[in-house]
């Protein structure tokens, strides 16, 4: 992957976004380019994953003001509807290469959510482990899904969806998946609460910085994590990359970073304090932290949620700062 390639989108180029019309915003220095999503004809939109075709989901806002669900393909934004129409909330939190989503919409007259699965325009709700409530976060490309649901006696517990049922892990939550079913998330471990890594039911505590805290954000393909560990120090935590060991990734010179994803070629995207006290998008690969937004890839103010294995960032910038309401974008 080349990280500042140039999205092929040509900077003249008109797309159709759900009736709204955007275009890509104009290249900075080294053509690093910003491609808005438009919104589903409300006022902002935010994206929370992407794909390896540039597909994306995410939520934004229609022109009832209802925040839905959405996918973003071939320059066109797609509501993905809801699980209870008298409740017409829904987010989507992750895309598959197959362009299905999951997530979660309101059910029960907005009292409680249910995890979803959106595939080839069927929306399935996913039920939950008995209780009331469920989230779904992420998805492989053979549809298994994991989340978090209430059990009937209120508890929360990490699941695994696949062919039509949920499975309860045992474990707290589940943040991610890979293409083999390794799992990742954080769950208590004796006295401390930490990233583990599951696979067939075996789990493994990944361990911390020193506090006795971490957590997971993404697993890939080679069933490396990465997430977030507080350091001993009070209130300093620092993104971290598990192959055999966990190791801190260091940050743009302040004192904390955290993590959002982590693709196929071990490339790790988060956030990071710097020197000059600003908090920075970053890309960390092989042992150099690259800042993202002072290279000109993701503008100030903006987020990056999630990054795919050709290079492209999904996230979500300002396009008017008069107005200062969010567009779901791709970065690059």
């Amino acid at each position: 992957m080349r990280l500042f390639r140039t999205i092929t989108t040509s900077l003249g180029a008109t797309l159709l976004l759900g009736g709204v019309l955007a275009t890509p915003a104009a290249a900075g220095p080294g053509r690093h380019q910003i491609v808005d999503l438009g919104t589903l004809g409300g006022a902002y939109s935010f994206a929370s994953a992407v794909n390896d075709r540039g597909d994306v989901t995410g939520q934004s806002a229609d022109a009832n003001g209802s925040l839905k669900a959405f996918r973003w393909h071939g320059g066109r934004m797609t509501d993905l509807g809801v699980l209870d129409p008298s409740v017409p909330y829904a987010f989507g939190a992750d895309i598959n290469n197959r362009g299905w989503v999951v997530g979660t919409s309101d059910v029960a007259g907005g009292t409680a959510t249910h995890a979803f699965l959106w595939r080839d325009g069927v929306l399935t709700d996913l039920g939950t482990l008995g209780g009331a409530t469920s989230s779904a976060s992420a998805v492989n490309d053979r549809g298994q899904v994991v989340g978090r649901s209430q059990t009937a006696a209120g508890q929360w517990h990490a699941f695994l969806w696949q062919d039509g049922t949920m499975t309860d892990l045992g474990l707290d939550t589940a943040t991610g998946i890979n293409q083999v079913g390794q799992i990742t998330g954080a769950s208590p471990f004796g006295d401390f609460y930490r990233a583990y890594r599951w696979r067939n039911g075996a789990v493994t505590d990944l361990g911390d910085l020193g506090s006795g805290f971490s957590d997971a954000a993404a697993i890939n393909a080679q069933g490396h994590v990465t997430g977030t560990s507080s350091l001993v120090h009070y209130g300093v935590s620092r993104a971290y990359l598990y192959r055999t060991s966990m190791v801190d990734l260091g940050t743009l010179g302040g004192l904390s970073a955290y993590v959002v994803a982590l693709n196929d070629r071990d490339e790790v995207l988060g956030a990071s304090e710097t020197a000059g006290g600003s908090v920075d998008a970053f890309l960390w690969r092989d042992g150099r932290m690259v800042d993202l937004t002072a290279a000109g890839v993701v503008p100030a103010f903006a987020q990056a949620r999630d990054l795919n294995n050709r290079g492209q960032i999904a996230g979500s910038y300002y396009p008017d700062t008069t107005t200062w309401q969010p567009h779901a974008a791709l970065f690059s």
